[in-house]
């Protein structure tokens, strides 16, 4: 993928995605494999006034390896240092940005059982800072990168090359970023007819929804009084909007 491109998705991410403001601790969690566009990201936070970014890196392989190997007790043990560093990340007023590029079904020949005690041992430790981002305290975002593995699986039919090239196109095409445009513009846009849309329906107040096709189905689903339509977007507790995951 050409740099141009790359670059535009990268602000597009940061100044569309999770917004950061002027002064604010952002944390990218990415893949060592995404690496050029990662530093992208962090040109483009620091050029939009972030006071300080972290990146923190993965190894999808070496996480199969650690969970291959390990013992479950050493997997669930959550060390005080971990959980120190969410806590000061959040009374910071960090956001987050997460470049996802993992592989569907790389776990799978892992014990589920394993996976399953090492994560609630992780969720149990956090529990108290998961709000943070479920409420939207703080902004943050999720955006896709491609990878070999992952394109074969969504284009089994295509060579390597070609499956990249194809979900490269199938993400930027989502996600409104071309050449020949202003994504973050378009974003915008994108954002204000989402808003439009769920102010009509919210003005509606309808009692029920009901729903009808040729096969039979006919069914009706009544809707709580005073409802709220919501889509694309968010605002923080402090007024700050942000696109959660992209597309959406």
């Amino acid at each position: 993928m050409n740099e141009l491109i790359l670059r535009k998705y990268a602000k597009l991410a940061v100044c569309s995605g999770v917004n950061v403001q002027k002064g604010q601790l952002l944390i990218i969690n990415a893949s060592v494999f995404d690496h050029t566009f990662a530093e992208y990201c962090v040109e483009e936070a620091y050029k939009a006034g972030a006071g300080e970014v972290i990146v923190k890196w993965s190894d999808e392989n070496i996480s199969h390896m650690n969970y291959e190997y390990e013992s479950v007790e050493t997997l669930s043990n959550v060390p005080d240092w971990a959980v120190e560093r969410v806590k000061d990340e959040h009374a910071r007023k960090a956001c987050y940005l997460s470049i996802d590029s993992s592989t569907p079904g790389l776990m799978s020949d892992i014990d589920p059982q394993k996976m399953k005690t090492s994560r609630m041992a992780y969720m149990k430790k956090m529990a108290p800072f998961m709000s943070y981002t479920m409420n939207n305290e703080g902004q943050w975002c999720i955006v896709a990168l491609p990878n070999p593995k992952w394109a074969k699986k969504v284009f089994p039919d295509k060579s390597e090359e070609e499956a990249v090239k194809a979900l490269w196109d199938a993400i930027l095409y989502s996600v409104r970023v071309r050449e020949d445009n202003d994504p973050v513009e378009e974003w915008q846009k994108h954002d204000d007819e989402l808003l439009n849309h769920c102010n009509i329906l919210n003005d509606y107040q309808f009692d029920y929804l009901h729903f009808k096709n040729n096969r039979g189905t006919d069914l009706k689903v009544n809707l709580v009084k005073n409802h709220i339509w919501v889509g694309g977007g968010c605002t923080t507790l402090d007024g700050v909007f942000f696109n959660p995951t992209m597309p959406t």
